[in-house]
């Protein structure tokens, strides 16, 4: 069975410390969701989003014995997504190109990334970083890059 489970927190809810636990079960082998994001330019009252929720629809395939989903985004853009045994992602597609995940970062950001095994952590000035890539963890020191000087800046 899966499980997913929601924790809202409100102010007041966090200053009592009360931590409520919501839970919903999905039964069956395999469960999923798929996250559908919008700004409130394109659906500025809540019932907009959630009629255009409502409007795509979702399909569950099973091609070859492998499971996966195909929709319509709320922008149009036709998506599949399919789990084939002994693969590590999903072989997705974008209004027919395959999307490759292989050299995406798992997060990129100024002060934290983690990208091909390897995790980097700094405050701008001073960093270290952990290499998971091989058997066993590797601590080191790591000092990022200074930004790149702006022509106006350069002597």
């Amino acid at each position: 069975d899966g499980r997913l489970g929601f924790l809202p927190r409100s102010d007041k809810e966090t200053k009592r410390r009360h931590h409520p636990k919501s839970v919903i079960l999905f039964d069956g082998q395999q469960a999923g969701y798929v996250l559908t994001a919008s700004d409130t330019t394109t659906h500025p009252k809540e019932s907009d989003f959630v009629q255009a929720l409502t409007d795509t629809q979702l399909q569950i395939t099973a091609e070859n014995g492998a499971p996966g989903v195909k929709m319509t985004t709320l922008n149009g853009q036709q998506l599949s997504a399919q789990l084939k045994p002994g693969e590590r992602y999903l072989t997705t597609h974008i209004n027919g190109d395959q999307v490759t995940f292989e050299p995406w970062p798992v997060y990129s950001g100024k002060y934290l990334s983690l990208e091909n095994g390897i995790l980097r952590m700094n405050d701008g000035i001073n960093g270290y970083q952990v290499d998971f890539s091989g058997d066993m963890p590797v601590y080191s020191d790591w000092t990022p890059e200074p930004p790149s000087a702006s022509p106006s800046e350069t002597p």
